[in-house]
């Protein structure tokens, strides 16, 4: 199994450390565009090998939303290498640019 770290930034309050999991050093550090159930729009950003991996374990996290409650993702739409790559859609690019990471 991939060793990993996952954070989560909610767009409404800002970045949010989801949980801390072992790290490696060969780790790739991706941001996950995804949905919660209360229809939140949300990042989380997974730290693994793969990206398909980091799609099934932003897919497997809840995420505190507004008022507080972990709401479970219900979507993943992306996932892009923070460093390297950008979201296909722009809007969703600007928002992941007003958040320093």
């Amino acid at each position: 199994m991939d060793e990993l770290r996952v954070r989560q930034l909610r767009f409404v309050l800002g970045a949010v450390l989801a949980s801390g999991l072992s790290f490696s050093a060969n780790a790739v550090e991706y941001v996950c565009s995804v949905t919660t159930r209360v229809g939140s729009p949300t990042f989380v950003l997974v730290e693994t090998h793969a990206r398909d991996s980091a799609q099934r374990i932003a897919a497997a996290a809840k995420v505190r939303v507004s008022n507080g409650v972990r709401s479970p993702v219900v979507e993943v739409h992306q996932c892009i290498d923070r460093l390297h790559e950008r979201f296909a859609d722009s809007e969703t690019q600007q928002r992941l640019e007003r958040y320093p990471l």
